[in-house]
């Protein structure tokens, strides 16, 4: 599953885990969870479809959320997560085609139920075919 393809290229990356371990949640960080961490979840998903025809391709949304307790962990922990993402074409991982991955928007992220956090999300755009 792309969920699995993610994690596993995320926990390949040195710079991601050298600041998260293998801390890296699909949805959600469970309660208690030690920082900075990563959680990611889809936004949605369409077929990829060329002159009428499905292409077999996916074109999914994904909100990559970075959190830390010291001012400036969630924005090293997302630069790592873009050096490992960002433009990534032409491979697979867990059995999963990658088209292409890009970065499409960096967004603020307030996090209501975790105390003094520093938080921020990423947007990416994922082409998959799995």
């Amino acid at each position: 599953m792309i969920e699995d393809a993610i994690r596993t290229r995320l926990l390949a990356a040195a710079g991601v885990t050298a600041l998260v371990g293998d801390r890296i949640y699909w949805r959600r960080a469970p309660h208690g969870t030690t920082y900075p961490c990563l959680a990611f979840r889809r936004q949605g998903t369409d077929p990829v479809r060329a002159m009428g025809t499905d292409t077999g391709l996916q074109l999914s949304r994904w909100l990559f959320i970075a959190i830390g307790h010291l001012a400036g962990q969630a924005k090293d922990v997302m630069a790592a997560v873009k050096t490992a993402l960002n433009r990534l074409h032409d491979t697979t991982v867990d059995g999963v085609f990658i088209d292409s991955i890009f970065l499409d928007d960096t967004v603020d992220v307030d996090l209501d139920d975790v105390e003094q956090s520093d938080a921020i999300g990423q947007v990416y755009r994922i082409n998959y075919r799995e």
